[in-house]
């Protein structure tokens, strides 16, 4: 494994080869018999490969794990093992009504660790801000500019959660999706810049810039 400075401790570590979207991912998009298709604008290809690269040091890879992934994981749509974390959140009125929609406040439902689905979605926006993740690219996947480094202080724990900064998550209904996981991209909404990623449902990131003269 290489040394490098790792993106999240900013130390100099032995660096290991860390998934853009969580390794188990790629399990639930997978059947016994066939593998996930991934594309992109250039190719559409039925693969086992995964989006890694040389990012973090162990102790902070595996910090990402304990602090969200190892929550939320388990709870995501399978093909065959239904969708644990839906059945969470219905086990709880919603707050509002709203067409085909329904907002809930998921903290007063105490089965639902929201600090673990925070720091799930925003470690991945995070990694898509500080790496290409391609090899014919340069810049990060996304640009979050000076937020960037509060969410990496935020995901440390060294900082609470950045002012201007909002994450929504939204959770499809089983029987109205299917089993995929989409990398982050920029979304189309105007006053705000804003990134979805999107595995049973979407996590939507968005900012604004800072006032400076405040």
């Amino acid at each position: 494994m290489p040394q490098g400075i790792c993106k999240m401790c900013l130390r100099p570590k032995e660096l290991i080869r860390s998934h853009l979207i969580p390794r188990a991912v790629y399990s639930l998009c997978r059947t016994a018999d066939s593998e996930p298709v991934k594309f992109n604008k250039e190719v559409i290809m039925q693969t086992s490969r995964q989006t890694q690269d040389y990012l973090l040091c162990a102790v902070c890879d595996n910090f990402l794990s304990e602090h969200g992934e190892n929550w939320v994981l388990p709870k995501l749509k399978t093909w065959d093992k239904g969708f644990p974390l839906y059945d969470l959140l219905a086990e709880v009125p919603p707050d509002v009504i709203e067409g085909d929609g329904a907002p809930y406040a998921a903290m007063r439902n105490p089965k639902i660790d929201t600090e673990a689905i925070t720091h799930f979605a925003i470690g991945i926006f995070w990694k898509a801000s500080v790496h290409p993740w391609l090899k014919d690219r340069k810049e990060p996947r996304i640009e979050l500019g000076p937020y960037s480094d509060k969410l990496r202080q935020f995901l440390r724990n060294e900082a609470g959660f950045p002012k201007y900064v909002m994450l929504n998550v939204g959770i499809a209904r089983p029987e109205t999706m299917f089993s995929n996981a989409v990398e982050p991209y920029q979304g189309s909404s105007t006053g705000v810049r804003n990134y979805v990623i999107q595995r049973s449902g979407n996590a939507i990131c968005s900012y604004r810039r800072e006032n400076h003269r405040r």
